[in-house]
């Protein structure tokens, strides 16, 4: 069995809408470490972070270092 080519890759999600959603629950099953960013806050979002285990959220403007280091953006 091959791994995962998304193993150990750390992937920033830039917008949590309906897809960046979707990407912030199935990247993490795959092995990814994920970070997502939006300019919107959890509850602008209707987002409760807690339903995204291992996933680091960057929301409200505050992407500094976003881009600093990462693998793959989607």
């Amino acid at each position: 069995m091959t791994q995962d080519p998304l193993a150990g890759k750390r992937v920033g999600i830039i917008g949590l809408a309906r897809q960046g959603k979707a990407l912030a629950r199935w990247l993490p099953t795959r092995g990814a470490s994920v970070v997502a960013a939006d300019s919107k806050t959890a509850e602008q979002l209707k987002l409760n972070p807690d339903d995204y285990p291992g996933v680091q959220f960057m929301l409200g403007g505050n992407m500094k270092g976003f881009f600093k280091e990462g693998d793959l953006c989607a």
